[in-house]
């Protein structure tokens, strides 16, 4: 018989009392704008949806008004300005329309003010993006919108631990971490949770659709016997892994400003090294295929990103 570990059992104690005292403070969370929800209700491929969009976009004036700034930015290049907000949709694109306003919608509830935070939302934007490219051309029962939800609030368990318990956050950040692995060991032995399990909490706090609570809460499980264990659907593995690789491209590959320079081959292989997980029974694409989504992922999130005047700098963890 093993002897107890004291060390261990008052570190579990302490990380059931942080995680009992967070859920506590959800209650006090903002409820998420009722937009998403009617937002991915919507099917982009029905012919209705435009004007469903469009009638979104104009039940909430800030919405508009950032579309419409994004609509006449040089980006865009307009011949002249754009003044109607239907006009501003066809020049943007409805699909990047939806994108923005699930955005917005979130971040009204978290928003930047700390290089850290910033870096976060610039990497959840990133994510996101990956996934609705990915899913887009995976077909994955046309859930594009619900993928770039889930890769959008893949994190949100750190957005509400930047804002609550910002001790045990600078403390994971200072293990010096490399890949998604090492952040969740680090607070698995650091807080006794990890920002996964604090996800699911606020996702159902939300009252987000199960498909996305679930791919939030399992999305750095990466062994198929758990998703057995727990009777997943296909669809819903197939999710967790689309969002597994985005969050794998964006934090090993994205923040390297060397990646850019590489040629095919070798950031093939970077790709193939880097975001293709041994266990996963499949990867949603392959290095391949995912060296030909590159170039766009990266182009629409940093759209997206200076869009939404985030302008990430390099983390500052002591602001």
């Amino acid at each position: 018989m093993m002897t107890p570990n004291p060390r261990e059992n008052k570190h579990e104690l302490i990380g059931h009392q942080t995680l009992a005292r967070l859920e506590e403070k959800l209650q006090d969370l903002p409820m998420l704008p009722m937009v998403v929800s009617r937002l991915i209700s919507l099917d982009p491929d029905s012919d209705a949806y435009f004007e469903q969009l469009l009638s979104l976009a104009e039940t909430d004036p800030p919405f508009a008004a950032r579309i419409l700034s994004m609509a006449n930015s040089a980006s865009s290049h307009p011949s002249k300005q754009i003044v109607r907000l239907s006009s501003a949709i066809v020049r943007v694109g409805s699909r990047s329309i939806a994108n923005l306003v699930s955005t917005m919608a979130v971040m009204r509830v978290f928003v930047p003010t700390t290089s850290g935070q910033r870096f976060l939302w610039a990497h959840a934007i990133e994510v996101a993006v990956c996934c609705r490219i990915i899913a887009r051309n995976r077909e994955v029962r046309g859930l594009s919108e619900e993928a770039y939800l889930a890769g959008l609030l893949h994190d949100i368990g750190h957005f509400v631990m930047f804002d609550k318990a910002p001790e045990e956050l600078a403390q994971v950040e200072a293990t010096n971490w490399s890949s998604p692995t090492d952040i969740v060991r680090a607070e698995r032995d650091l807080c006794g949770f990890t920002h996964s399990e604090l996800g699911w909490h606020i996702c159902q706090h939300w009252e987000l659709p199960d498909l996305v609570s679930q791919v939030v809460h399992n999305h750095h499980t990466y062994d198929p016997q758990h998703y057995t264990d727990k009777d997943m659907d296909d669809t819903t593995q197939e999710l967790i892994r689309i969002v597994q690789m985005g969050d794998m491209l964006s934090t090993t590959v994205f923040r390297d400003p060397d990646w850019i320079n590489l040629d095919e081959e070798a950031l093939e292989a970077r790709l193939m090294e880097d975001c293709m997980h041994p266990d996963w029974p499949r990867p949603p694409v392959s290095a391949r295929e995912l060296l030909g989504h590159i170039e766009l992922i990266r182009e629409e999130s940093q759209s997206l990103i200076n869009s939404l005047g985030i302008y990430p700098q390099t983390p500052d963890w002591s602001r």
